[in-house]
């Protein structure tokens, strides 16, 4: 494939290629991607974030609107690798368009970022990660 030497599939291969996948998809189906700890912590990530899920959509709003330092659809993107169930993702970003679209992104008042920070604090602490 590198040396762009790769043919197309014969018809029997093709089929065969086929069969694993449906084995595999049947293998696989309704079994989570994640382990039972990552599932754990999700849970644990999810909660923090809900208990302060207007300021978390307000920082995310600034950033996007005040700070300028990326796009709605980059970070939107980017959160897919978050640990967050995709539930509360959808939450986040619904709240954060809600922002965008009223024209009522602002910057945190230092009461809401000293919330911000803890959830911050306590999502390291859960992956063992004091730092940066």
């Amino acid at each position: 494939m590198a040396a762009g030497t790769a043919r197309p599939l014969t018809p029997a291969e093709e089929k065969r290629m086929k069969a694993f996948e449906s084995e595999l998809f049947r293998m696989i189906k309704g079994k989570s991607r994640y382990s039972p700890d990552l599932r754990k912590k999700m849970l644990k990530c999810d909660k923090l974030t809900l208990a302060i899920l207007d300021v978390e959509a307000m920082y995310w709003a600034w950033q996007i609107e005040g700070e300028k330092n990326a796009t709605y659809p980059e970070l939107e993107k980017n959160s897919e690798s978050w640990v967050l169930s995709p539930v509360v993702r959808s939450k986040l970003w619904a709240k954060v368009r809600d922002i965008l679209s009223a024209g009522r992104a602002r910057e945190l008042t230092p009461s809401e970022q000293a919330q911000h920070d803890e959830k911050i604090r306590k999502q390291r602490e859960l992956f063992g990660n004091s730092g940066g």
